[in-house]
């Protein structure tokens, strides 16, 4: 698999994961899965970002890996978007974590592996958020 190969793994990403959390906000809706900043950020959603591919070696990382990221935002406080907490941004990590560690993006090919999972503060005073890094090796 090479760098460009990287779309097709983004596509299935974003695919399984808005399939995983139909039903995971905390009203019993949809959480928001995106592979770009949203227009309206406001509201809890999941985004993928930094995704790389290692060609070489490189620090920690296996040649020929594709690692990536998600971030779960709980809000931001503005326009209505109410802040859910630390706990929220636990369970709906749980819910990305058990939905992607171990899945198989191609039926009998390789697994995607949890690499570490965070909360921390949001871009705001007023929210949190999660983040989940993930490797999927090419071989």
């Amino acid at each position: 698999m090479t760098f460009s190969a990287g779309s097709a793994l983004q596509i299935a990403v974003v695919d399984h994961l808005t399939t995983a959390l139909a039903a995971a906000g905390t009203d019993g809706g949809a959480i928001s899965v995106f592979d770009h900043v949203p227009d309206d950020p406001s509201g809890a959603h999941v985004r993928l970002e930094g995704q790389a591919f290692v060609a070489g070696p490189y620090k920690d990382s296996t040649p020929g890996n594709h690692n990536f990221s998600l971030r779960y935002f709980d809000g931001d406080g503005s326009a209505g978007a109410p802040v859910r907490g630390q706990m929220d941004v636990r369970r709906v990590l749980d819910l990305m974590i058990a939905a992607l560690d171990q899945w198989r993006p191609i039926p009998g090919g390789a697994v995607v592996t949890l690499r570490g999972a965070e909360i921390l503060p949001g871009d705001t005073a007023s929210g949190f958020e999660g983040r989940a890094r993930f490797t999927y090796p090419t071989s």
